[in-house]
């Protein structure tokens, strides 16, 4: 029987794979947008940090890093819970590589 502790882990871990992924699809937006600004005549209304690729890139690397910290909790086990966690887990993934592929 997993420990409530160790599920608050786990939810605590999906919810910011979530938030990473809304993070991820603002930063591609802004992207989007700063591409839309550089074919266009008229003079940028906005001024684009220079950051904009790293912190896409950083967003990466954290939710990838919260990926392993979640299967580090979850370890071997092989309870209902964790099955669970791990099929939510995989579905967060593949938004996240279907949203990098376009980054």
């Amino acid at each position: 029987m997993p420990s409530v502790q160790m599920k608050d882990r786990i939810e605590a871990g999906l919810r910011e794979l979530r938030a990473s992924i809304r993070r991820m699809k603002e930063l591609l937006e802004w992207k989007k947008l700063k591409e839309e600004e550089k074919h266009n005549d008229m003079p940028p209304s906005f001024r684009f940090q220079d950051r904009l690729e790293a912190d896409i890139k950083i967003e990466e690397g954290f939710f990838w890093k919260s990926v392993f910290e979640i299967q580090d909790v979850l370890g071997t086990r092989d309870d209902d819970a964790a099955k669970k966690a791990r099929e939510r887990m995989a579905k967060l993934e593949r938004e996240m590589r279907e949203l990098t592929r376009r980054a």
